[in-house]
């Protein structure tokens, strides 16, 4: 097992990894941001998934946080501003 904090992008992390001799057997995502790949409907995590053939697992994700402020009086505030990020959808390359 081997645990490495954003070092590398994913991709380049297990490409990394396999030149090393190792194994990769998933990836686990601290926050998962739940960005999409420029206009796909498909997040950064399921395009890993699919092109490197690996899981991806994610401890908490965005839509998880999304939940909880809303629910949460006492995060109402919060909750407004991660729902004007969200749905500004900032896409990735």
């Amino acid at each position: 097992m081997i645990l490495l904090l954003k070092v590398l992008p994913q991709k380049k992390l297990v490409s990394f990894i396999k030149k090393s001799q190792g194994k990769v057997n998933g990836l686990i995502v601290a926050l998962n941001r739940e960005d999409h790949i420029n206009t796909s409907k498909k997040t950064a995590s399921q395009n890993i998934t699919e092109e490197l053939k690996i899981p991806v697992y994610s401890i908490i994700t965005f839509s998880n946080i999304l939940e909880y402020t809303k629910t949460s009086t006492e995060y109402s505030d919060i909750y407004q501003k991660l729902l004007s990020y969200k749905s500004s959808d900032l896409d990735i390359n």
